[in-house]
Formats: structure tokens, C-alpha cells, sequence
């Protein structure tokens, strides 16, 4: 399967996303575009990027990078809302998106944290790479992507 990795052009792309995470109880893709609409993040600052996955059927997931606001010091990113439609699961595009995030991170970030306590999750960032971060209420994970 071709999958797309391009940045969001329009908050409103991501409206069935959001229906469907809000369907599973998830409410990180609402959060997102409310974030987004109240200017509270638009993932517009150096180094960041919202990025969706497209293919055959619209879009297919949605995962962004900010400069991590839990960290005062240093070149720290954070992966988040990592979202995929789940008839999109499984097919690789959760790491599609990862991987093309953790790609630009490097030239602007050091490393990059994310927080998640969901076991898949867990498994998924694993897999990626990151290692677990013991102690800190902001990151339950961590990855070296500087070049």
C-alpha cells in the first residue's frame, strides 16, 4: 500500500479522524483540532510539524512533533496525537509517521519524549527505538535522533 506522509493543509481534514477516535472513547483528535483552533498549538514553531498519512480512503492517521513544553533546557521533542483510523491498524502507517517525524526531528532536536501508558503504545515505541524514562511525570519514553 502507497501510503502519503504530508503535512495537515486544513484543520478541517481531520474532522472523520476526530469522529472516530471520539467513537473509541479516544479524545486526542478532538483535542488536537480544539488546541489548534484556540491557537493554543499549531504546531508552527521551529522544528515542529503535523503530519497526516493519506491513502485510498481519505486520511489515515495524524501524529505531530512540538519543541517538548515540559522541558525549560536543551533540544527536546515530543511526539504527539498519534492517531490511526482503526481499519487503518497494523498496516504500518502509525510507523510511517513515526519515522518520517523522528527523520526531521534530527535536525532540529536532540531527542525526543513522548507519554503513554496504553500497553500497545508502549510496545509501538519500543519497537521504534525509544527506551523507557523512569521518574518523570512528563515522559514515559525517550529517543536519541540527533544527526
Amino acid at each position: 500500500m502507497n501510503i502519503d506522509i504530508r503535512p495537515l493543509e486544513n484543520i478541517e481534514q481531520l474532522s472523520i479522524l476526530a469522529t472516530l477516535a471520539d467513537a473509541e472513547g479516544h479524545g486526542i483528535v478532538s483535542r488536537l483540532v480544539e488546541d489548534w483552533r484556540r491557537g493554543k498549538n499549531r504546531f508552527d514553531r521551529s522544528g515542529e510539524a503535523l503530519l497526516i498519512a493519506v491513502g485510498p480512503a481519505d486520511i489515515m492517521g495524524v501524529c505531530g512533533l512540538n519543541r517538548d513544553p515540559f522541558v525549560a533546557e536543551g533540544q527536546v521533542g515530543r511526539l504527539r496525537r498519534l492517531y490511526v483510523a482503526p481499519a487503518w491498524r497494523r498496516q504500518g502507517i502509525a510507523s510511517a509517521l513515526v519515522s518520517e517525524l523522528l527523520n526531521r526531528a534530527g535536525s532540529w532536536f536532540d531527542v525526543v519524549h513522548v507519554r503513554t501508558y496504553n500497553r500497545g503504545a508502549v510496545a509501538f515505541y519500543r519497537s521504534l527505538g525509544f527506551v523507557d524514562v523512569k521518574g518523570d511525570p512528563t515522559c514515559t519514553h525517550r529517543r536519541d535522533v540527533a544527526a
